[in-house]
């Protein structure tokens, strides 16, 4: 092997070990609170590790203030959410947070007192029965943003009359898929004959689902399908003989940088040498704790192994010398 093609494969490695450590660097970021929720931004540029996921904007059948509003957690470790806030497009209203949005998990905001729903608890209460607190039934652009003023989420982006949601019926206006755009498309109403959860202060069932899944959505939680794999070898040079051995490690993530369920199907391959469990140039196995393992066996003929892991549609290479 030439010298520049060795530094190369360096140069490689030295970037997927990167890859591989960032993982934990963000966790530790996160635990002080120095975390950049950016860093998740889908291709609009927003990161939506939480988002907006249920507007009351009509109030419940027993006041049309008794708003309320839903966040869900789309990571699997708790979020702060000290100095974020939600807020409509013309300030009002403004919602400074407050408290611990759980992994995985919904936080319930309701207006002026812990009735707005009676039977499920709000995580926040906020603003008074004013009007400066209330949400125009005729539409508005909601946005919540982090400590650092970066947009996290948006409800009803294009500022329009609301994309879902009945006056009427007062059911509520939920989110089909919490981890896609905000846009019109990703709005509909409570179906109350599919899910409803709660009771509004006079008692009467909430056409809405508070605190869990909503009614219309198509992906109610975690586990999220494979984004990302990044490959790794150890040694990442072994002696072309036939016998020497490398440890493969595919680590497979989720588009919010989980780790993917156990038993996410993981295939690899190479173009030099073959794999001890499988006696071939392709494995199939699955993950635990978020990365499946092979164990690659030198061949004969001198060159680098080109070893790629797939997941999904999901893909990531390693080059062993």
């Amino acid at each position: 092997m030439t010298k520049s093609l060795k530094s190369i494969v360096r140069t490689s490695l030295g970037l997927r070990l990167a890859l591989l450590l960032l993982p934990s660097l963000l966790a530790f970021a996160l635990a002080t609170d120095g975390w950049d929720k950016g860093a998740f931004a889908d291709s609009d540029g927003i990161a939506r590790c939480v988002v907006i996921n249920e507007v009351a904007w009509m109030g419940t059948q027993a006041s049309a203030s008794d708003e309320w509003i839903e966040l869900k957690n789309n990571m699997d470790q708790d979020i702060d959410l000290t100095g974020w806030t939600l807020e409509a497009a013309d300030g009002t209203p403004s919602i400074p947070l407050s408290g611990t949005i759980l992994a995985s998990s919904f936080f319930l905001l309701e207006r002026t007192d812990d009735t707005a729903v009676s039977d499920v608890a709000a995580d926040q209460v906020y603003g008074n029965d004013g009007p400066s607190w209330a949400l125009k039934n005729t539409g508005e652009m909601l946005t919540l943003k982090d400590a650092d003023s970066n947009v996290i989420d948006t409800a009803n982006g294009d500022g329009g009359g609301w994309p879902a949601g009945d006056n009427s019926s007062k059911s509520t206006m939920e989110r089909i898929d919490p981890t896609a755009s905000d846009t019109d498309a990703n709005w509909a109403s409570n179906d109350p004959l599919i899910a409803r959860n709660g009771h509004d202060a006079g008692g009467n069932p909430i056409s809405g689902t508070p605190k869990a899944d909503n009614s219309v959505t198509t992906v109610p939680g975690p586990p999220y399908p494979p984004s990302t794999v990044t490959v790794s070898a150890n040694p990442a040079v072994i002696t072309a003989d036939g016998v020497s051995t490398s440890a493969i490690a595919a680590v497979v993530k989720d588009v919010f940088d989980n780790d993917v369920a156990d038993g996410t199907v993981v295939t690899f391959a190479t173009n030099l040498g073959t794999f001890v469990e499988s006696g071939s140039h392709t494995y199939a196995t699955t993950t635990a704790g978020g990365a499946a393992m092979a164990t690659l066996r030198s061949s004969r003929t001198s060159g680098v192994a080109a070893v790629t892991a797939t997941s999904d549609s999901a893909s990531g290479q390693i080059c062993v010398e």
